[in-house]
């Protein structure tokens, strides 16, 4: 049940994102040539971009890793040196992950932890207070899959971005959403096979991170370390919508810093896998990637 529930609530903030009305809807330029040209300049066009991003990606990995390991550390100091400005923020986004960790808290530790509890009772007390100590570090893990996603942290982000020097105030433009017009050969052909095969190996994936996430104790530790980069790309993607970064775009930028993105993410995925603490760093992360943004992008 606990599974299900944040499992749903993860895909009901994914969809939020990826319908947002906030956005401009245009034709993918990518299906502007013939259909029957596609082989020819498509997929040789796709490979190009995917050896150039793989080149970038190595390229930048190792000075960009460092010098973004330490941003949600930046996130705390800047937090304690401005309390009263961000303090709502903070303890509204506390009060909602408390409460949603109840929640999630209360059904893991009535359905999961009991066959926990059955595995681990040949350790006697012992098992039982693992049982018990994982069942409170996996119901944050299910509670922050959600979190990250919902939009609780929009208005902070923007007051972290307002703050800062020299730099625009947000919003400065609409993102723009490409897509792939369902009325076309592109769209059957290529694009929606694409896209399920995509979707099914996403769903492979999950379901494996999910397994290594039930291992006792160190599993909700070792699943944030496997998507750190993804947990800064759910962050980042706030602040480069609010500047009205395109879907291709975001993708792109994705490639060329992931060095920033496995980096930030390792930090900020061990200090939420802690619970209660997770919801404090829940702002933390989301102010920092305001200030990493603001220092990086051009």
């Amino acid at each position: 049940m606990s599974f299900a529930l944040s499992l749903l609530l993860t895909g009901a903030g994914g969809l939020a994102y990826k319908f947002d009305r906030e956005q401009i809807l245009k034709p993918h330029p990518g299906i502007k040539y013939d259909f029957n040209d596609y082989n020819l300049h498509g997929l040789k066009r796709c490979f190009k971009e995917s050896l150039e991003r793989c080149e970038t990606g190595a390229k930048n990995f190792i000075p960009l890793f460092r010098k973004s390991l330490f941003y949600p550390l930046k996130g705390m100091v800047t937090l304690a040196r401005n309390k009263k400005l961000y303090a709502s923020e903070v303890i509204y986004i506390q009060s909602v992950y408390c409460v949603m960790y109840f929640i999630i808290l209360t059904l893991y530790l009535n359905t999961i932890t009991p066959m926990y509890v059955s595995f681990l009772a040949l350790l006697g007390p012992l098992g039982v207070m693992i049982a018990t100590l994982h069942g409170l570090l996996h119901a944050n893990l299910l509670t922050m899959m959600f979190m990250r996603m919902s939009h609780f942290q929009a208005k902070l982000v923007i007051l972290t971005c307002k703050r800062e020097p020299d730099v625009p105030i947000y919003p400065i433009g609409k993102p723009v959403k490409y897509y792939i017009p369902w009325n076309c050969k592109y769209f059957w052909l290529v694009y929606f096979p694409l896209k399920f095969v995509k979707y099914l190996y996403g769903y492979i994936v999950l379901c494996v991170l999910l397994v290594i996430s039930a291992l006792p104790i160190i599993g909700p530790f070792l699943f944030h370390f496997l998507v750190s980069p993804f947990i800064t790309k759910i962050y980042f993607s706030k602040n480069l919508r609010i500047n009205g970064v395109s879907n291709i775009n975001r993708q792109n930028f994705f490639y060329d810093n992931l060095g920033s993105y496995v980096a930030f993410g390792l930090t900020a995925g061990f200090l939420e896998s802690i619970p209660i603490i997770a919801g404090f760093m829940l702002s933390v992360n989301s102010m920092s990637s305001a200030m990493w943004f603001n220092d990086n992008f051009n």
